[in-house]
């Protein structure tokens, strides 16, 4: 059994990954298929306290450097980087620049500089790598991040969800200093993901209290999945948006 918090699709073959949380024995898993879903494996088994939260691939047509998130406690420890470099058969954990206690949130792989990858952790922070994974350096521009969202054209152009209002922010210069992105963002409440159309003109931003879709460096303003929708009570109902991929 395992609690599905992330997928990964290959664009490139019949491969597909699974992350999050399993039993038997319990704890952080990844399974793997290379026929397209007809029979998995477990790859990776964590501490029984550990989830795995997002995986990603290098964007080099090959699907053979691959990296995930895994969240542990801060008091039990664990969470940070896995990373594969076999397509996802085997995984080993990241130590070099992270933390020995992290909650890892999100992993977001440049297009244009498959070398060039970001780490969204909570409490840490954002970190940034130049090899693929291998080692990674924490920014010092941001604390508490939840997600991270690189531009698919730009390299150097990075988003990040906060844990503090104004909730997020934009690089320039890959991912070293942060701008407030959006205005009017004091009503977004828990970013839980960010993701960027294709042609990087437009981000979504999957939170608490609805989906927003906000114009480069326009209004954040009302989310397009609004919270405000009466339930059988005649009270204001939750809309929770988790995610979104694949928007064109």
């Amino acid at each position: 059994f395992i609690q599905p918090r992330t997928v990964y699709v290959s664009p490139n073959s019949d491969l597909i990954l699974c992350g999050g949380e399993a039993s038997s024995p319990s704890g952080a898993a990844i399974f793997r298929t290379v026929d397209g879903g007809a029979s998995w494996t477990r790859v990776f088994t964590g501490l029984s306290f550990e989830r795995v939260t997002d995986i990603e691939f290098v964007d080099d047509g090959t699907d053979s450097v691959g990296l995930a998130a895994y969240g542990g406690t801060v008091t039990q420890g664990g969470g940070g980087i896995l990373r594969t470099v076999d397509q996802g058969a085997t995984w080993e954990r990241v130590t070099a620049g992270l933390t020995a206690a992290m909650q890892g949130r999100d992993v977001s792989v440049s297009r244009t500089n498959p070398t060039r990858c970001y780490f969204a952790s909570f409490p840490e922070g954002f970190f940034i790598t130049s090899d693929a994974g291998r080692t990674w350096a924490l920014s010092s521009a941001t604390s508490g991040a939840g997600d991270a969202a690189a531009d698919p054209y730009d390299p150097d152009r990075v988003f990040v969800s906060r844990s503090s209002i104004p909730l997020i922010g934009e690089s320039r210069d890959g991912g070293v200093t942060f701008e407030d992105y959006g205005e009017g963002g004091a009503d977004v409440i828990g970013v839980r993901e960010l993701t960027l159309t294709r042609q990087g003109d437009e981000l979504f931003a999957a939170t608490l209290n609805g989906l927003y879709r906000i114009p480069t460096r326009g209004s954040i303003g009302v989310p397009v999945c609004s919270p405000a929708v009466p339930n059988s009570t005649g009270a204001p109902s939750t809309i929770e948006a988790i995610g979104i991929r694949g928007v064109d």
